[in-house]
């Protein structure tokens, strides 16, 4: 790996093998946050579409919480993808030209 692949926000760990962390650690639990809102949103939504799995409301307490619970995780995840879109656009890397 050269000097030139190695972006401004990766911090190296010398060592056999050598480490590059490639993600902050907010990045990362942005991510998670992201990834488990989008899975529950998936089975609220599936519980909420047909009737024959209305079964799932139970994971959420019931089908009025299941619909309380819906608008709540999606707005959780649009916040969770602009922080991870203003993370991207406030790296160098805009400046360098890699990221369009």
């Amino acid at each position: 790996m050269s000097a030139d692949e190695i972006g401004p926000s990766e911090s190296v760990h010398r060592g056999d093998p050598v480490i590059v962390d490639r993600y902050t650690p907010s990045a990362r639990i942005n991510h998670w946050i992201t990834a488990t809102c989008l899975v529950l949103l998936a089975l609220s939504g599936l519980a909420l579409f047909h009737p024959s799995l209305f079964f799932l409301t139970a994971l959420f307490g019931g089908g009025q919480a299941t619909r309380a619970i819906h608008p709540e995780k999606s707005q959780e995840l649009v916040e969770g993808w602009k922080r991870q879109d203003v993370r991207v656009v406030s790296t160098e890397d805009v400046i360098r030209g890699r990221v369009v």
